[in-house]
């Protein structure tokens, strides 16, 4: 008899999981996006579609990308990439200073285009000793101000190259001329070999095209009402505004963004017939609201209004054999935590491309309208009875094998 009540019990307990697991899960993510199968392995970057982003939080923070059996899959936010590569470094030249001795061994290089230096890269031979080095600056080679002090020299034996590289993470500086000292007296120096800066190459931020649901003018006393409506809240980087109506005008400009009752002001500027009618922000709304102050002047009507997104991509390490997809939109989760940032150096910026496809609302395939009919806090309170309902059964079950023991 007590078996046949210890396996009721077990089947109860795990219908009554089945019932809630599935109400949590489907809370995680509420969207997901097929990406296009790939031919090679190797780095790809992932375009970001506005729909896409719209969808998720303001930051990204809830994207995953995952294969075919669910595992998780480290990426980087297109982004966040350096762009360095060799044909960029850009080596100083060494300056024999004969006029000021110096007691401590020591290598001057010049910084001829007076380049912002925050990150400085010595070339040295092989060695397996410890040093501490200083770094100086001067623009005449006899006055001399402190950079940095007391940075540790790796110790380093690669026995394939015969040299190694050493990076000194340094306070942005402009000095024309840059000096190694390295510390120890009586101690047998170091050879450096060179000093040098990698440039980055920056590329100008691309934008995407979103598309408006409807514009709305209306006049007020001294100012002009411009509403903006979207189908998604999607994520607003750049306006381009043309005015017509008067010749000459600079006058101000607010705009703000919408989201039910809530209304922040995200831009205060001037719009100008001398400027070229690019206005950048940063909103995520369903609606913007942009108001030009006329004054005394007569009102201005909209000529072009076009509404743009910074381009958004992720680059992932995909392989061939697999398929895989992102899943996002849920509004509480943190930003992931990958190894993978600790190399956004090596990995170069001109990648391929792939992109996503049609975006596949979950909660049973309902559309969004349908799916936000069940509200959280229930979803939630259902997880919470069933793994109550759990505890009480298996502390239960404990109690009556232990009173029906021998």
């Amino acid at each position: 008899m007590l078996k046949m009540s210890l396996k009721l019990k077990a089947k109860l307990t795990s219908l009554m999981l089945c019932c809630a697991l599935p109400l949590l899960a489907q809370q995680s993510f509420k969207y997901k996006a097929p990406i296009k199968p790939v031919d090679t392995d190797g780095f790809y970057r992932v375009e970001l579609q506005p729909d896409l982003v719209a969808q998720c939080q303001r930051t990204l923070a809830d994207i995953r990308l995952k294969d075919e059996q669910g595992t998780t899959v480290a990426y980087l936010l297109g982004n966040t990439l350096l762009e360095k590569e060799r044909s960029n470094y850009r080596q100083f030249p060494e300056v024999i200073n004969n006029t000021v001795s110096d007691t401590l061994i020591s290598f001057i290089a010049e910084n001829k285009d007076r380049l912002n230096i925050s990150r400085l890269w010595l070339k040295l031979r092989n060695t397996a000793v410890s040093r501490n080095l200083n770094v100086l600056g001067s623009d005449d080679l006899t006055h001399w101000f402190a950079i940095k002090e007391n940075i540790g020299l790796q110790n380093n034996d690669n026995r394939k190259a015969g040299t190694f590289d050493e990076l000194l993470m340094l306070p942005v500086s402009t000095y024309r001329y840059i000096k190694i000292q390295v510390n120890g007296r009586n101690l047998t120096p170091v050879n450096i070999l060179q000093v040098g800066v990698y440039v980055e190459n920056t590329t100008p931020l691309q934008y995407v095209p979103v598309p408006l649901a409807s514009i709305k003018t209306k006049n007020r006393a001294d100012s002009t009402f411009i509403n903006l409506s979207f189908k998604y809240a999607y994520a607003i980087n750049k306006l381009h505004l043309e005015l017509t109506g008067s010749k000459y005008y600079q006058r101000r400009l607010e705009i703000y963004q919408i989201d039910g009752n809530n209304r922040e002001k995200v831009k205060d500027t001037l719009v100008s017939s001398a400027g070229n009618g690019d206005i950048y922000l940063s909103a995520k709304a369903f609606k913007l609201q942009l108001i030009i102050y006329n004054g005394d002047n007569q009102p201005l009507a909209v000529k072009v209004l076009q509404t743009s997104q910074a381009e958004q991509s992720l680059v992932a390490y995909l392989k061939k054999e697999h398929q895989y997809q992102l899943w996002f939109g849920n509004p509480k989760l943190n930003a992931p935590l990958y190894d993978l940032q600790f190399f956004a150096d090596s990995i170069n910026k001109a990648l391929p491309v792939v992109n996503h496809a049609a975006i596949v609302p979950l909660l049973n395939g309902e559309p969004k309208a349908k799916a936000q009919q069940l509200p959280a806090w229930l979803l939630w309170i259902a997880g919470g009875i069933g793994l109550l309902a759990l505890f009480a059964l298996t502390l239960k079950m404990t109690k009556e094998v232990t009173k029906n023991k021998p």
